[in-house]
């Protein structure tokens, strides 16, 4: 697997959102950031990942995008 972030949420909810903020993509390309995130539950589950804004550097301290 070559995912960057993996997760299993249970959800019945259509509006169960995931934040993933604080996390460092080393990618600016949308379409990118996109492949890498993965959801175990994906085929039948509702959860958005929300990965906008992100950390610019691979340091939890580090500046979020712009």
């Amino acid at each position: 697997m070559s995912y960057t972030f993996v997760a299993d949420v249970p959800s019945t909810s259509i509006t169960t959102n995931v934040n993933v903020t604080e996390n460092y993509w080393s990618t600016t390309d949308q379409s990118e950031i996109r492949k890498r995130i993965f959801d175990f539950s994906d085929w039948s589950s509702y959860a958005v990942a929300d990965y906008w804004p992100y950390l610019t550097s691979a340091d939890y301290n580090s500046p979020v995008s712009t």
